[in-house]
């Protein structure tokens, strides 16, 4: 249309009323948004897409060893995934799994180190607000539904099939179990000590 396209900007404003009830919320679920904390996006709309519960908790564990609070969100939807994790997790995550609003939810995210989930709404606002991203991606393609902008890191599963878009998998397959914790940590640490340099 010979439009002249700079940089894209998001523009998600979170009032500030929203944000002071936000902070509130925080702090009646167990932690203060002033401190180091990563956010983890258990569900998905596909099954295949969601990373295993037990993935997570062992994350959540790495991340409190190194003093850093795992954040669980999440629709109501995903409580069921919510409570596996903190009845096998050694210290219990903090669980705001459908307990915010959309723009409470862009705020948590906005304030986070990092963000980790697969491919999903959460994943994408992540990217809007400006959170460094790990987008743990199996069915869908990373080049068309991977976190937008630079900064960010797409792990995809090590199978010849990843980009399927198969919303269950033919093989039978929990595709992103295939994606190691530690790879996922590793990552998370990067983009974290990346996000203090800057």
């Amino acid at each position: 249309l010979g439009c002249e396209i700079d940089k894209p900007v998001f523009n998600i404003l979170v009032p500030t009323e929203q944000q002071m009830l936000t902070r509130r919320i925080a702090v009646q679920a167990g932690f203060d948004m002033d401190m180091s904390y990563v956010v983890l996006a258990l569900g998905a709309n596909w099954p295949n897409k969601i990373w295993p519960f037990e993935h997570f908790a062992e994350l959540s564990d790495q991340l409190y060893d190194n003093n850093i609070i795992p954040v669980m969100i999440g629709g109501s939807g995903d409580q069921v995934l919510a409570q596996k994790i903190l009845e096998i997790a050694k210290i219990p995550p903090i669980d705001l799994t459908g307990k915010t609003t959309l723009k409470q939810l862009a705020y948590v995210i906005q304030h986070a180190g990092a963000f980790v989930g697969g491919d999903t709404g959460p994943m994408h606002l992540s990217a809007a607000v400006g959170t460094p991203t790990i987008a743990l991606m199996g069915p869908t393609d990373t080049v068309r539904n991977g976190p937008y902008g630079q900064g960010h890191i797409p792990i995809v599963v090590p199978h010849d099939c990843a980009g399927c878009w198969q919303r269950s998998c033919p093989k039978k397959w929990d595709c992103l179990q295939a994606i190691p914790v530690a790879q996922v940590y590793e990552a998370t640490q990067a983009l974290i000590k990346n996000k203090v340099k800057k």
